[in-house]
């Protein structure tokens, strides 16, 4: 697959029914997490932004980062990935 403009294509997880801290200790995730932010590794980058005066203002993120999103956010390409403009990335780790 091939990202188009400023958009890039993102990879989903699974989602982590329990988070390990360092020290080993388990916690279990509570079904009501309110947390609407996800972290997902970028599999494909489009070639930019087109602005008014026709030249394209250069995407910042690279394959391999890994970027916040929010849950809903982007089109659903297929069952593991999900396409969402770079305008909808809030961070990238």
């Amino acid at each position: 697959m091939r990202a188009l403009g400023d958009s890039i294509i993102v990879a989903l997880e699974e989602e982590k029914k329990e988070r390990v801290l360092d020290s080993g200790l388990v916690i279990p995730l509570i079904a009501g997490d309110t947390s609407d932010l996800v972290a997902v590794e970028v599999v494909a980058v489009g070639t930019g932004k087109e602005c008014k005066d026709g030249t394209v203002e250069a995407i910042d993120i690279l394959v391999g980062d890994k970027v916040l999103i929010t849950k809903n956010t982007g089109l659903r390409i297929d069952k593991d990935h999900v396409m969402v403009r770079t305008d909808d990335v809030f961070a990238v780790e």
